[in-house]
């Protein structure tokens, strides 16, 4: 495995095949419950309330006067903003604590335990670190998308990967921070951001799929999509790591 890359159908098959053995999809399933259904609940929220916006405004009016609406829409979820953030950091923390237990079941074959995963990260190890993670990613990448579409996606995708390189590191040294972890996502995800895209876009039904239920059944559609997340994670940084022993390289994700 840390010779060769894995394929896209063989990531998707080795995450089939975890989830049918044992009890791991109903694990997974309850463990990934409470961070979905708080999700559609904020996704339902949004929804709910442009559509309030769309009709204070007047629907024909948006069209006619856009400069207008997009000042009448600032001006109306302003209020919403701060809410939103905390409620997506919330989301984060449940969702990445049961994406800890998952890389822990990709690697050791270790049983998820539902309560103890989603609240993985609530505790003084990680909680803190957790938390300046998310805020740094948060606002770089918001600052990416303020230039042009193509850095934010680029800094998303260089990314990707720096809460479990975070998990990996904080293990192994209770030193090891959150600015560290986005260095080393990024040394990983190097030569391998169109990689991932490709990742994306071969999964990209089942992700309008839980857009267009409003994430309401996220909580049985992550699984699967984690566990290729988690074995791609797994499979690309094994192969860096063979790759940088072969050539005398001590540098560790």
């Amino acid at each position: 495995m840390a010779e060769n890359l894995m394929t896209f159908p063989q990531l998707k098959q080795a995450a089939k095949k975890q989830l049918k053995t044992g009890t791991n999809r109903r694990d997974l399933m309850l463990a990934y419950l409470l961070p979905s259904l708080l999700q559609a609940a904020a996704t339902i929220t949004v929804y709910l309330m442009i559509q309030a916006v769309v009709q204070g405004f007047g629907a024909e009016k948006m069209f006619t006067d856009p400069t207008g609406f997009q000042a009448y829409y600032a001006q109306s979820s302003n209020d919403s903003g701060m809410v939103n953030t905390i409620q997506s950091l919330v989301v984060t923390m449940l969702a990445q604590g049961v994406n800890f237990a998952v890389l822990d079941l990709v690697r050791n074959h270790e049983r998820v335990r539902p309560l103890q995963a989603v609240l993985g990260l609530f505790n003084g190890k990680w909680f803190w670190g957790s938390i300046s993670l998310w805020i740094f990613m948060y606002f770089l990448t918001l600052i990416g998308f303020s230039f042009l579409i193509f850095p934010g996606v680029m800094l998303a995708l260089g990314w990707r990967q720096a809460f479990w390189v975070f998990k990996d590191g904080h293990e192994a040294d209770q030193r090891f921070s959150s600015i560290t972890a986005l260095i080393g996502s990024w040394r990983l995800m190097k030569g391998f951001k169109g990689d991932l895209l490709g990742l994306y876009l071969s999964l990209i039904g089942w992700y309008l799929l839980e857009n267009a239920t409003f994430h309401l059944f996220d909580w049985a559609i992550n699984p699967y999509l984690q566990l290729v997340h988690a074995n791609y994670y797994e499979n690309r940084r094994a192969y860096k790591m063979a790759a940088l022993h072969r050539n005398g390289s001590d540098v560790h994700f």
